[in-house]
């Protein structure tokens, strides 16, 4: 039997998941629920598979799950068939902006990079908006593959 966990922003797209997993023999789904109940849930319930939107209002997907985590997500869309080259929207960042990207990448969450680089994590969130905005992805994961394949990080 395979334990699934739904977590997402939207109750009816939660249920209409469930229902549909629920009518599968093999599959359970034991739990729903939104971002910000996720890593309770996720301890209570241990799922083997965890359905997860990663773009939340509260608690998106990437705050909701490990730093540990959101890097094995990055790197699955890095080693995907459609790896890009060096993107050159890093050049419009900031010295200041690469500096919240690199962790944005190492999965670190506003307040974490807020610690890191010793502001507070108001300034970190506009940091993060700025950069979604100037490379024009719409969550931190697709902002993090750039900065993954222009060689910002450690893992690149």
């Amino acid at each position: 039997m395979i334990r699934v966990l739904i977590v997402d922003d939207e109750a009816l797209l939660r249920s209409a998941l469930q229902r549909i997993l629920d009518a599968e023999p093999d599959i359970e789904v034991p739990h729903t629920c939104d971002g910000a109940a996720a890593a309770q849930a996720i301890r209570l319930h241990r799922p083997d598979v965890v359905l997860l939107d990663l773009r939340m209002p509260e608690v998106d997907g990437l705050s909701a799950l490990s730093p540990r985590t959101a890097n094995t997500v990055v790197n699955g869309y890095l080693t995907a068939p459609c790896h890009q080259e060096p993107d050159p929207r890093i050049a419009a960042l900031t010295a200041r902006e690469r500096d919240v990207l690199v962790l944005l990448a190492e999965g670190l969450s506003n307040a974490e990079i807020g610690r890191r680089l010793l502001m507070s994590t108001a300034t970190a969130k506009d940091h993060v908006s700025a950069i979604l905005a100037k490379l024009q992805v719409a969550n931190r994961i697709q902002a993090a593959v750039p900065a993954h394949t222009s060689g910002l990080t450690l893992s690149a």
